[in-house]
């Protein structure tokens, strides 16, 4: 059974379906009923979660809201991917 997610306050969606999804968010989506899979997906997913995407490469799969501890650049800095499709540093006063 198809389900649809919202991702933002506009309106914006994408339909997750009989497949498992990887293209829309840095995150794999399972549809329902996906049994053992879709519980050791949903563990994996936490621990992306955790790790808060740290690392000196920018995640493939950007939606807008997503933090990037970026360790490539000296200091490493926390950047946000922006509704205008860039990253921005974020300053932490």
């Amino acid at each position: 059974m198809a389900y649809t997610l919202k991702i933002d306050a506009a309106g914006n969606s994408f339909t997750v379906d009989a497949a498992n999804n990887t293209t829309s968010t840095p995150f794999t989506l399972y549809p329902q009923g996906n049994g053992v899979e879709y519980g050791e997906g949903f563990q994996n997913n936490l621990v992306h979660v955790l790790e808060n995407f740290a690392g000196p490469t920018e995640p493939a799969i950007k939606i807008p809201g997503l933090m990037w501890y970026n360790t490539a650049i000296t200091p490493p800095r926390l950047q946000l991917w922006t509704t205008g499709n860039e990253w921005k540093m974020v300053t932490l006063i």
